[in-house]
């Protein structure tokens, strides 16, 4: 290992053979390296183009030096050979820079950078967050951009609620464009993580500046907006005297026009508010005003607003960004009675923080094909859409849905044609249980292999099931209810994956077909179906600890053959069938559990439907397209 140093401390390490550090560089007239020209040239163009002014220099000395010979021996030496390397008096590389550790560190990089990312950074030490400064700040000074990258997976490994402070005030500070996308996707993690990430001590060191630019930015994953005042009150009580009367500005950066009334009515409450009520109270008038116009209008267009306050009161009416969506797809559209009453195309988003209903049109986002009684997952950065039906009866085709690039693509089949498929997805793979094949209902099962492209058979299940509900918790799947041709269900049944079996377990209080099944927390929730009598309202969880069922609360309407997703710790039920309307239903509700609270609606799909399918995509970066 070369180490060398004139005069303080030195930073820079290579375990390069001396025979190929060719040239001696110069730090800040006192620390002096021998490193190696042709990694420095390939590193950096700004030290490409250093060396090669000095090689032009060193020519043209052995040029003037040559000419300086006696005609004889100019001539012989000039058949005799060319200009050698071996023979230039090879000038030292001055470079000058404040930062010392910085320029070396950089240095070390370009000369272990093979080694760092074979051996995990055995040559050079991690550098600290401080440290990380200095060395972004030498990389982009002399435009060494491979040691970004390098950096980039220091800090994306060291990311965490208590960290991502530091980083996100670092690369922010250091704007430059090779930092943009390490920025947002710092950023993008703080915004996701914004409540938990508030409890960290490093939270309460900000300044006030930089927490009103958080919390005025759009992207904070709030449920709630009410949910980010703890925080507040967190940050204001660690330097009481001096942060106190900050309340009312951070009170503006709020969305205060988008809480509950109870909410509003509880910062009359706040006592860091009740200190500072003579700034406060224009602002929570103003922000019961904006609640109570969007009582009445949900969708009134906040342009239109006038008067004095029409800023405030359009900003404190804009909803925060979702960081996940719900996309409904496909089903039996419309009503029965109308001539185009059939299998959908159709993809919806639903954004909760605006709750509106979002109809994709581009042709590249609509089905190939209408379809109905699919089942669809999301995985990674792809919705996968297996089985059900089309016009020319039950598929086996499964399409994917590319959410960078709004693309369909066909995947390979699965073995047999699935109409009223149950389908979930676990550790990767996406198993199909169950349906009808157009002749016979179906107890086979099939697992596809999203690396491999591949479907494989697994043990069957217990019963013949169609229109069951399925779906994963802790490692298993689990499948209830349905239909075999002449009865329908109260069973339910388990499989592991490790075991490749299938297990009984606890009947439910009502037989459902056409049910939906769905797991939040540690439980199963069945809810809605059909007895083979009527449609119905109820819901019932099951305990795997126990194995019993319990009644929860029902939803508003009948219904079966809808499709439900868990968003937020809240259950989403979509469409649908009902005896109350004989027909297809766009009524779409919401059930939080862990509030203890009934079923509220939410806003209906455009069109109703039953049959159909949906998921809850998470990720700002693959939905911000589609807000």
């Amino acid at each position: 290992m070369t180490s060398e140093k004139e005069k303080g401390e030195c930073y820079f390490r290579t375990n390069l053979p001396s025979y190929v550090l060719d040239r001696k560089v110069i730090i800040n007239d006192n620390h002096e390296h021998n490193v190696s020209g042709f990694k420095l040239a390939k590193a950096s163009e700004q030290f490409r183009k250093l060396l090669v002014s000095l090689r032009k220099d060193e020519l043209q000395k052995k040029k003037e030096t040559h000419t300086l010979l006696p005609p004889i021996r100019q001539i012989k030496r000039s058949r005799s050979l060319s200009v050698s390397v071996c023979e230039l008096e090879l000038k030292p590389l001055i470079l000058n820079y404040d930062d010392l550790f910085g320029i070396e560190y950089v240095l070390s990089y370009v000369h272990n950078s093979i080694q760092i990312e074979e051996e995990g950074g055995v040559v050079l030490d991690e550098p600290s967050d401080d440290q990380l400064h200095q060395i972004i700040s030498a990389a982009l000074h002399f435009e060494v951009d491979s040691i970004l990258d390098h950096v980039k997976s220091i800090i994306l490994r060291k990311l965490n609620h208590e960290s991502v402070w530091f980083y996100w005030q670092l690369l922010s500070n250091m704007k430059h464009q090779a930092l943009e996308k390490l920025s947002a996707t710092v950023k993008n993690y703080l915004c996701r993580n914004i409540v938990q990430c508030c409890e960290s001590c490093n939270f309460l060191e900000l300044s006030i500046e930089r927490m009103k630019e958080i919390l005025s930015t759009d992207e904070l994953h709030l449920p709630r907006e009410s949910l980010i005042m703890k925080p507040i009150n967190d940050w204001l009580s660690h330097n009481e005297e001096e942060r106190g009367k900050h309340c009312p500005e951070l009170l503006s950066c709020l969305r205060l026009g988008r809480m509950s009334s109870d909410e509003i009515l509880s910062l009359l409450r706040n006592p860091f508010v009740t200190k500072t009520m003579e700034s406060c109270d224009h602002l929570i008038r103003l922000a019961q005003t904006v609640r109570g116009n969007l009582l009445i209008n949900p969708s009134i267009n906040l342009s239109d607003l006038s008067g004095g306050d029409a800023q405030l009161q359009i900003y404190m009416a804009r909803p925060r960004l979702p960081h996940a969506v719900i996309i409904a797809m496909g089903g039996w559209e419309g009503s029965q009675d109308e001539p185009n009453f059939g299998p959908s195309r159709s993809l919806q988003i639903y954004n909760s923080r605006t709750n509106e209903w979002t109809r994709l049109t581009k042709p590249n986002h609509l089905l190939t094909e209408g379809r109905a009684y699919s089942g669809c997952v999301f995985y990674q950065d792809k919705v996968y859409l297996v089985g059900g039906y089309l016009i020319s009866g039950p598929t086996q085709t499964c399409m994917v849905f590319d959410l960078n690039n709004s693309e369909w693509k066909y995947r390979s089949p699965m073995h047999e044609k699935r109409n009223y498929v149950s389908v979930v997805q676990l550790n990767g793979k996406i198993y199909a249980l169950g349906g009808h094949n157009g002749k016979l209902r179906l107890n086979t099962a099939e697992v596809y292999s999203v690396e491999d492209n591949l479907w494989t058979f697994i043990s069957p299940m217990n019963q013949i099931r169609s229109d069951a509900g399925a779906t994963v918790l802790k490692g298993k799947l689990y499948i209830a209810g349905g239909f075999d041709g002449q009865h329908f269900y109260d069973t339910a049944e388990s499989y592991n994956p490790e075991t490749d079996q299938w297990t009984m377990i606890g009947s439910m209080q009502n037989i459902r077909s056409g049910v939906s099944l769905t797991a939040l927390g540690n439980y199963l929730y069945a809810l809605g179906g059909n007895d083979g009598l009527q449609r119905l309202r109820t819901v019932e969880r099951y305990d795997p600890e126990t194995g019993q069922w319990h009644s929860m609360p029902s939803m508003i309407r009948q219904r079966s053959n809808f499709c439900v997703t868990m968003m937020e710790d809240s259950i989403y039920v979509i469409g649908g069938w009902s005896d109350e309307t004989n027909s297809t239903i766009s009524l779409v509700e919401r059930w939080t559990p862990a509030q203890a609270e009934n079923w509220k609606a939410v806003k209906e799909i455009p069109f109703s439907a039953s049959a159909n399918c949906c998921s809850t995509i998470g990720g700002f970066h693959l939905i911000s397209g589609f807000l």
